[in-house]
């Protein structure tokens, strides 16, 4: 038998919605989390993303104000889906993934920052 909602699709948010909101991420009112890996993470990420690996963001999400919005971001939407959609299971509120990931994301012109 299987559970209702096992295969709902997680909310998403598009590259636009989230610049169009950005303010919102810069005044902390929203939490941009990207669960990549440390490597990626430094080669580009979005400006103000803190960094919660996949398979770890469950663990770590208790840091962000849970009013927050929270948008997560991995490299093409695949992995912050699974993970948004795992943290709404969990009854965190106001969660979404950035269609597309960052692929979108720079593909659609928006900035990047990189440490390297």
């Amino acid at each position: 038998m299987w559970l209702a909602g096992c295969f709902m699709t997680p909310k998403m948010i598009s590259p636009e919605e989230l610049n169009d909101n950005f303010d919102n991420v810069r005044s902390g009112d929203w939490s941009l989390v990207d669960v990549r890996d440390a490597f990626d993470y430094r080669a580009a990420h979005i400006p103000m993303a803190a960094l919660m690996p996949s398979g770890y963001t469950e663990n770590m999400i208790g840091q962000v104000n849970p009013d927050n919005v929270v948008v997560l971001y991995c490299k093409t939407g695949v992995r912050s889906g699974r993970e948004a959609q795992h943290l709404s299971n969990l009854g965190r509120k106001n969660v979404y993934s950035l269609k597309g990931g960052i692929d979108n994301w720079t593909a659609s012109g928006y900035p990047v920052e990189s440490w390297f």
